[in-house]
């Protein structure tokens, strides 16, 4: 399994080794029906939701750290398997029909909130391709906001990406997840997706899924999986709970619409005029609630990005922003040229790419063929 060591602790393989056995009992409704609340007077983040520190990795022999992976994607086998009663949570109704066995709203978590008058909580929904053997890898999907993690049957996301996995042998998991932004104000903090991730890893063998070959798609608010893709592994080998010993590492997210900073005082300064800036941190908060494009490095997984506008000319005046202008200021497409910046900057352009002025209709099927190439054995 590929881990993210950089900034942990020397000893972290080892502590992979000792994880305790055992897993406990403890789309989009449519596209145009999308509306992302985005980025908007945010609070405080409690730093302290997220586990890792900030500790440059020692140096490791490349032989030693195959090993050391390896003995370790046995633990993890040993460790997580089992504790899962699929068979509660089977549905005879999907969006995939007969090409998959579903398994609809299994908690990885315990946590409820409501939003748009719905009453959610952290479930994940599998969708598991039939007659496949052996480990399917796993494709995670993060929906926009104003949709939960229903897949429709006929959306874009099932006819070009999902259906045509699940054919193909790879499987397919759907997570309701809080956001720091669009949930600030019940605490939340930025690991749901990341412990989706965990729990999906902890149980892959109950799933007959890979616990290593893992990618994602994700639309506005969900490509807080980007984010979630460029940390430090956020496992913490020490949590009572199995799956949270599991790392969090992703192969590739391919992001639509994504948005690639919450920190609204780098958002002000680096897309916006200074006559504009105190309207904008208005608008958009000055905290920082997760800055991906300051977190890579020269380790991090490929990312792909679309964007429905083209590239904005800067800086912006507030006055452009939607609705009284005409720019789309929470999903600008200068967010995923940033992102590919930084890539560039850690002497890994070519693991990040992003398309402008993508028609509607051609959002999704590009993913297609990337998550095929990251997914591959």
């Amino acid at each position: 399994m590929e881990k993210r060591l950089r900034r942990t602790a020397p000893g972290s393989v080892v502590l992979i080794l000792a994880m305790i056995a055992g897993c406990g009992d403890s789309e989009d409704a449519g596209d145009a029906a999308v509306r992302d609340a985005g980025l908007s007077d945010a609070a405080s983040l409690d730093a302290g939701t997220i586990d890792a520190e900030s500790i440059d990795a020692a140096s490791t022999d490349a032989a030693s750290t195959d090993a050391s992976s390896d003995a370790a994607d046995a633990v993890v086998a040993a460790a997580c398997g089992g504790g899962l009663d699929l068979e509660s949570y089977r549905a005879a109704d999907c969006f995939c029909g007969d090409l998959c066995t579903c398994f609809l709203g299994i908690p990885y978590g315990s946590a409820t909130w409501r939003e748009n008058e719905v009453d959610l909580e952290q479930v994940v929904d599998v969708y598991l391709p039939l007659g496949a053997s052996g480990e399917a890898p796993v494709v995670v999907w993060a929906h926009a906001n104003g949709s939960t993690r229903e897949v429709g049957s006929s959306s874009a996301l099932a006819e070009d990406v999902a259906r045509p996995l699940l054919a193909e042998g790879t499987a397919f998991a759907s997570v309701e997840f809080r956001h720091p932004v669009v949930n600030r104000e019940d605490g939340a903090p930025r690991t749901d997706l990341a412990h989706a991730i965990q729990f999906l890893r902890c149980h892959a063998a109950s799933l007959g899924t890979s616990s290593e070959r893992m990618a994602a798609i994700a639309r506005s608010r969900g490509t807080l999986a980007i984010w979630t893709a460029l940390q430090d592994d956020l496992m913490d080998a020490d949590h009572p709970d199995p799956a949270r010993r599991q790392p969090t590492a992703l192969r590739g997210v391919y992001g639509i619409q994504a948005q690639t900073s919450y920190w609204g005082e780098w958002i002000a300064d680096r897309f916006f005029s200074r006559a504009s800036r105190s309207v904008i941190l208005r608008r958009f908060g000055s905290a920082n609630l997760g800055h991906a494009v300051g977190d890579v490095l020269g380790d991090d997984p490929p990312v792909a990005m679309a964007y429905l506008a083209p590239l904005e000319t800067l800086p912006l005046e507030a006055s452009d922003c939607r609705p009284a202008g005409t720019v789309d200021c929470t999903h600008l497409p200068n967010f995923g040229d940033e992102l590919c910046r930084a890539y560039d900057a850690a002497g890994i352009a070519e693991r990040c790419q992003v398309t402008y002025d993508v028609p509607t209709a051609d959002l999704y099927a590009p993913a297609l063929p990337l998550l095929r190439a990251w997914l591959a054995p």
